[in-house]
């Protein structure tokens, strides 16, 4: 009997020993058998949809998690946490972008769950000031000229148009429009005498570069 016993009790432990420990995957268990980046978020894409915002997008599997913290840093400079949002966001925007091409926005996003992270998607961005184009000058009377041009940004606070006679000096400032205004009235010329004009887009401190164009006004 007693043999029988022995026999039972070590049958049962060679089969224990024979199936394998389930795997625990869950991200809130801090001894869970589950690397920081098999829960990582993937495929992070940037777009620049305003002057000052860019859109961020990704995919996320895991959703044992509680949600997402975005960093950013601008060039050089220290990361920084600027927004954490929930487990069910797969895009976020940013809207403190500036906008100078030679600043890389860089951004970095994690998922995390109780004091558990996953590792990160990392990306970057250079956000541009698309300049505005294509100004064409008309004379529309003796003494007024219109300036016409297009409008390539989107969020812009409006238009600066910067003037010239002949070979003085510029004239910075010398009318500026609000945001999506695409014309100017000049009723300050002087006939056979060239005006050159330039005009660029500007959002608080920051501008575009310039579109030129002159035009020489006559009497008729």
């Amino acid at each position: 009997m007693r043999d029988k016993i022995f026999f039972l009790f070590f049958s049962v432990i060679i089969l224990c020993s024979c199936i394998s420990k389930p795997e625990w995957k869950n991200p809130f268990d801090p001894k869970a058998d589950i690397s920081p980046g098999e829960w990582a978020p993937s495929n992070l894409e940037i777009t620049q949809i305003t002057v000052c915002s860019a859109k961020l997008s990704w995919n996320q599997s895991e959703n044992r998690i509680v949600g997402f913290r975005i960093e950013r840093k601008i060039d050089n400079g220290p990361w920084s946490i600027i927004a954490i949002i929930g487990k069910s966001e797969r895009e976020w925007i940013d809207y403190n972008v500036i906008p100078d091409s030679t600043k890389t926005h860089y951004y970095r996003i994690y998922a995390y769950a109780g004091d558990n992270v996953s590792d990160y998607i990392e990306g970057s961005i250079r956000p541009s000031f698309p300049e505005p184009s294509n100004l064409v000058i008309t004379q529309v009377s003796v003494d007024t000229l219109r300036l016409d041009w297009k409008d390539n940004s989107i969020g812009e606070d409006g238009f600066i148009i910067d003037k010239r006679i002949e070979d003085g000096n510029w004239i910075e400032n010398y009318g500026i429009v609000g945001e999506n205004i695409t014309a100017f009235i000049d009723t300050n010329i002087i006939s056979n005498k060239t005006s050159y004009y330039r005009v660029c887009a500007y959002k608080g401190m920051y501008l575009s570069k310039f579109v030129e164009s002159s035009f020489t006004p006559s009497l008729p």
